[in-house]
């Protein structure tokens, strides 16, 4: 199975950038299977870079920013390997403690819902002087996982805490 962590980490630094997240309104993406809303406004890569379905990036404040805030979904093949959410969550707790050392405020739990159940893990990971929260959820069904990051600098915690609770709360798989 491709590194859970390896994907989100690289998508959170090397996609970054400052933003501004004073849209309110919300647009929608659809493909493969899966729906996810996202702030009118923000710049969607549908590339696939780094094994990613899309990516979707929030507008610079200025030409200092360092940082935007993402979105990205990755859906992970995982046929033939017996993985459920609690087995995908030990895979993942174990990649974060042995390739991230730098990480604090780890959340991580596999959670009940009126959608369904999912895992979702939330940390602080810092590289340098960036420091960022980093929110993830994943939903296992038909033997894929749909795994989704929302990644903003940690100083812009209460201004992305709403939007990343609806980008990722908004997520349904249509199939």
């Amino acid at each position: 199975m491709k590194s859970i962590l390896t994907l989100s980490f690289c998508l959170s630094i090397i996609f970054g950038y400052s933003q501004n997240s004073t849209a309110t309104a919300m647009a929608t993406f659809s493909k493969n299977h899966f729906l996810v809303q996202y702030p009118k406004g923000w710049q969607v890569d549908t590339s696939g870079r780094l094994g990613t379905q899309v990516i979707v990036l929030s507008p610079l404040d200025n030409d200092s920013d360092k940082f935007s805030a993402n979105l990205n979904v990755i859906i992970q093949d995982l046929k033939g390997q017996n993985i459920d959410l609690n087995r995908y969550k030990e895979i993942t707790d174990d990649q974060l403690t042995q390739a991230v050392s730098d990480t604090t405020g780890m959340i991580s739990k596999v959670i009940q819902s009126g959608k369904g159940s999912y895992y979702r893990v939330a940390y602080i990971l810092t590289n340098g002087a960036l420091k960022l929260q980093i929110n993830s959820i994943c939903y296992i069904k038909d033997e894929k996982a749909y795994l989704l990051t929302f990644s903003n600098e940690y100083d812009q915690l209460e201004r992305y805490k709403k939007i990343s609770q609806d980008v990722l709360n908004s997520f349904s798989i249509t199939n």
